[in-house]
């Protein structure tokens, strides 16, 4: 099959461009940069450069003209902002007849709107409300933009005086210190069979993508996240992300409804979570993921020159 892949200067893509090729799979990839300035462009089998997606006509025009041109079949978003706009653009991606590689479009809209994605998730979510509802909180607190991603726009708040500041379409949500868990869960849609590999970030990019990680054995953590992948009817591989307090209590933050940055570190560990996020939409089953040791991974830069 062919399958294009956004935003092959992301995390995520080094791993999905490689074990998709162990597939058979014939790879494209694109990016907003140069093929000079993108070291994944030596892996894919054919590059091509595109505009922003927040340049929603030109991006669209230019991903349909990628799939006439390479018969793509399967078409893989990398990052928030993509998947925010292919998932509205589902029709015109069926008619080209491409599988669009992300949960349903309810489901994305939620896991995109932190407000909503917090009521749908009840009493595991962060208590969430809108920085104009909540005159007064209870300091401290932490407020950010309700589709916010990668950490874009977050901020401490300690006093009214600042608080004051802030607009009011964010959103404040109570801080709660801890340690940083992420999972890569997978949901297959027709059996409902789940998996997940949690690890605990210890170094993480000022964007919030992992650099040293420690994989976790919490089987209470995994059938939390399976319980939640059924609630919100979760297509595929996507990334929770929880705060684990002091007394061991997890505060779930959201959820990426793509490839985690950090999916390598799960597909090292010991289960192929590129392919079972494929095998979600192409095969009747994922497979079952064996016993995964606790580990410590970490991740380096590589130079190339291309």
């Amino acid at each position: 099959m062919n399958l294009l892949i956004t935003a092959i200067g992301s995390f995520s893509s080094d791993v999905a461009i490689k074990n998709c090729h162990q597939l058979g799979m014939k790879v494209i990839g694109c990016d907003i940069y140069p093929m000079e300035w993108v070291a994944q462009s030596l892996d894919v089998d054919t590059f091509y450069q595109v505009d922003k997606a927040v340049d929603e006509e030109k991006y669209i025009s230019q991903i349909l003209d990628i799939i006439k041109n390479e018969e793509i079949n399967l078409l893989l978003p990398s990052t928030d902002a993509e998947v925010d706009v292919l998932n509205k653009h589902r029709d015109e991606l069926k008619e080209a007849g491409v599988i669009l590689c992300i949960s349903g479009p309810k489901t994305v809209e939620f896991c995109r709107d932190k407000i909503q994605f917090a009521k749908r998730v009840g009493k595991y979510a962060i208590k969430s409300e809108m920085v104009a509802d909540v005159p007064y909180p209870e300091f401290p607190v932490v407020v950010k933009p309700v589709n916010g991603r990668s950490s874009q726009g977050m901020q401490r708040i300690y006093d009214q005086v600042h608080y004051d500041l802030v607009a009011k379409d964010y959103m404040v949500q109570p801080l709660i210190e801890g340690d940083i868990i992420t999972v890569d869960v997978v949901r297959h849609p027709k059996s409902g069979y789940v998996e997940a590999v949690a690890r605990q970030e210890l170094l993480r990019t000022p964007s919030g993508a992992g650099t040293s990680v420690k994989i976790i054995n919490d089987w209470e953590l995994e059938a939390l996240c399976k319980e939640i992948a059924e609630e919100l009817r979760i297509i595929g591989c996507v990334c929770f992300e929880f705060i684990r307090d002091e007394d061991g209590m997890y505060h779930m933050l959201e959820c990426n409804p793509r490839l985690s940055g950090g999916v390598a570190f799960s597909c090292l560990a010991g289960y192929d979570f590129i392919k079972a996020h494929f095998d979600c939409f192409i095969s009747d089953d994922i497979e079952v993921k064996g016993e995964i040791p606790e580990m410590f991974i970490a991740r380096k830069y590589q130079e190339y020159i291309i």
